[in-house]
């Protein structure tokens, strides 16, 4: 249903991986959940972004590190996989020479919120 490829055929959205974060917690939980973790990834992004304007690489790994570690929990994977490359080239020096990364998690991480809250909305819908 919701399990949304990019062009490189890794998921959005595993539902999967919601639904075992469903029967981790709760069913009852999980939309409250998924609120957390929107959130979470626009404060990220944000912090990426600024990270990413003032030159400042370490800052840049700590917050895709954390951005990928949220997305991976919450089964984003694209995001997760987005945040990845863009943390290898921040631990490498090379983040600020690759634009494009930064340019990819900024549209992987607007399509994984309309995903999310599409799947919140979905499940509100089905209770």
């Amino acid at each position: 249903m919701h399990q949304i490829t990019s062009g490189c055929g890794i998921e959005v959205l595993s539902e999967r991986v919601l639904q075992q974060l469903a029967r981790d917690t709760s069913s009852d939980a999980l939309p409250r959940l998924l609120t957390v973790f929107m959130g979470e990834v626009k404060k990220r992004v944000q912090l990426i972004e600024e990270a990413f304007g003032n030159d400042d690489e370490a800052e840049l790994r700590e917050q895709t590190h954390a951005l990928k570690s949220c997305a991976g929990t919450f089964g984003g994977l694209r995001l997760q996989e987005s945040a990845k490359r863009l943390e290898e080239a921040a631990s490498s020096g090379r983040a600020m020479k690759t634009p494009g990364l930064m340019e990819d998690l900024g549209k992987v991480a607007e399509r994984t919120l309309i995903e999310y809250a599409q799947y919140q909305i979905d499940l509100e819908n089905a209770s």
